[in-house]
């Protein structure tokens, strides 16, 4: 699915949000079944409410081959339910090795999604092969430029010349992404910024008009209200990654209907 389809889905479900299919969700230490049980319930109740999911890809890696076997799964399992599929892989490869991860993630490899996770941190060398592979293939990267974890800023915040290091990483994404702007207008290189930087994203917002993002954080601990600094006056340019229990014992799909029906009682998408 292209990003096209991706903002077209948006406004068709009224609905921005992409869930997180990690092993927290699970609520436990979780085996390779449990996984695979709970994503694919997880799936199945995403259809039709949400536009995306996000899958934690190292959760199946961790298991050797069983596991990468199963990522391919489920991974295909959501593009067959009509979902955007977004590998959370962190990819920070240079060189041959990165030609390799955009083949696996971006081209025709076993773990193609629509869009995958990337740290920017080694330059743009990083960006090289994926944005190839993202021009060829209608495909999109996320770049991770300013996170919520608790020692994000020992280095995010750092100042470099007259800014912050997170503020140059989103940057030099919306520089390399401006070839890549899609019919909808916006790059298919986005970007990644945590929940408790609203203030932040509204500023970027501003003066990254072409950029859509990505936000990272758990909306069912947030109000709507608190969102609309990633979204243009329409109600476009942005998905939320929100994070619900999947464990069988838990109304997965009862949740994201009330959080998509809180969300269209806040913010209009047009």
């Amino acid at each position: 699915m292209s990003l096209d389809l991706l903002q077209a889905q948006i406004r068709t479900l009224k609905c921005p949000f992409s869930l997180l299919l990690c092993p927290e969700t699970v609520c436990k230490l979780p085996d390779l079944q449990d996984l695979e049980y709970n994503f694919k319930k997880a799936i199945s109740a995403a259809e039709g409410i949400l536009p995306a999911v996000t899958i934690k890809t190292a959760a199946f890696l961790a298991f050797g081959s069983p596991g990468a076997q199963a990522l391919s799964l489920i991974i295909n399992e959501a593009k067959s339910a009509g979902l955007y599929v977004i590998s959370d892989a962190g990819l920070n490869e240079i060189g041959g090795t990165a030609e390799l991860a955009a083949r696996a993630y971006l081209g025709e490899g076993a773990y193609c999604s629509d869009a995958v996770t990337v740290d920017a941190y080694l330059g743009s060398e990083v960006f090289y092969p994926l944005l190839e592979k993202c021009e060829n293939f209608d495909r999109g990267i996320i770049v991770l430029a300013r996170r919520d974890n608790r020692s994000a800023g020992e280095v995010m915040d750092l100042i470099s010349g007259d800014r912050f290091v997170y503020k140059a990483v989103a940057e030099l994404a919306a520089r390399n992404g401006r070839k890549l702007i899609a019919k909808c207008g916006y790059s298919r290189v986005m970007v990644s910024v945590g929940m408790k930087h609203m203030s932040d994203l509204r500023m970027m917002r501003k003066r990254m008009e072409n950029t859509f993002f990505y936000v990272t954080a758990g909306v069912s601990r947030q109000s709507p209200c608190d969102l609309a600094p990633a979204f243009d006056r329409y109600g476009h340019g942005a998905i939320i990654e929100i994070m619900c229990r999947t464990d069988k014992n838990y109304e997965l799909k009862a949740e994201l209907v009330r959080l998509s029906d809180e969300f269209k009682q806040v913010i209009q998408i047009l």
